[in-house]
Order: C-alpha cells, then structure tokens, then sequence
C-alpha cells in the first residue's frame, strides 16, 4: 500500500488521475511545478491581482489588506491574490512565489517588471515608486502581456531596493 511505501522510506511515484486532496505526514522531497499559495483572511474586499499585505491577526490565517508603497504601515506587500474575496473576513489564497494566470495586462508588455503601487492601493505599477518617502518593493514580473496575461509573483514578504532620496541629499 502507499502507507507502507511512504513508512518504509522507500522512493515511489504517484499518479493522481482526479483533483481529490491527498494528505500524508511522511516527508515530501522534490520540485513543486506551480505557485506557492498562503490562505488568507480579508480584512476588507479584494480583487483577484490585488497587491496585499498582512495587516492583522485572528484565527488560523493572516489577515490581508491592499498594500501602498507610500504608506509604511501597509507593507511590505506578501503577494498578489489568486482569487478574488468579497466580503469581510471570508478565506481566501495569496500567491507569494510564482504563476498567476487570466490577468488583464492590455497596456503591459511581456518582460516588464511590476512594483507596489505608491499612487492605488492594491495596485501594481510598471515604474519603481519615486521620492524618498516611498518604499519600492518589486512585486512581479510579466511573462505573458495582454488579455489573459500572466505574471510571476516574486520578492513577497520584504521591500529589496534602496530607498530614494530626494534631490540635494546623500546617504552617511
């Protein structure tokens, strides 16, 4: 049986022929072709491709609102929503590695680099945010522009750039 192969250590490959959940406590070693999902909690409605970030706590799951490169307090962004949630508190899942399908990139082409909106809340933008009170924080990076575009969700979790400076100033 597979609980028997997985107890003994032993190597075997598995063919799932349906979408039904498998559960196992043996230890998984091995590539994972696909991205890397965190159930979430919304703390106010969210759109699929909205940028969130954790801004609470309660139950089993972060609680996630959209995320704004000029406000501090509402990042760094831990990713971009797989579906949309609209209501409340209801459970939903954020991409923070990886593929994310159907979007509408119509102006956005193949390759371009996405950052944290300063401007919209939630929102990407294909420039880094500018001014020195703004974080810059790379979010995604296009791999399929236009209608039914798709993009890769990466540098969650943490702002990776050197903050601006306005004009006349130096770092010490």
């Amino acid at each position: 049986t597979l609980q028997e192969v997985l107890t003994a250590g032993k190597t075997t490959t598995i063919s799932i022929e349906s979408s039904a959940d498998i559960t196992t406590t043996a230890q998984f070693n091995g590539d994972i072709d696909g991205a890397l999902l965190q159930t979430v909690k919304a703390a106010e409605s969210l759109l699929k491709g909205d940028v969130v970030y954790i801004s609470g706590g309660t139950g089993d799951n972060p609680e996630v609102s959209k995320a704004l490169a000029s406000d501090s307090t509402k990042m760094p962004a831990i990713g971009i929503m797989k579906e949309p949630i609209n209501t409340i508190g209801d459970i939903g899942e954020c991409i923070t590695s990886g593929e994310l399908t159907g979007v509408t990139l119509s102006s956005i082409a193949t390759g371009a680099e996405l950052f944290v909106s300063a401007i919209t809340e939630g929102a990407v933008s294909i420039t880094a945010p500018t001014g020195e009170a703004n974080l810059i924080q790379k979010i995604a990076k296009v791999i399929k522009g236009g209608n039914g575009g798709a993009l890769t969700v990466l540098g969650a979790f943490r702002t990776n750039a050197v903050p601006n400076l306005d004009s006349g100033k130096i770092f010490l």
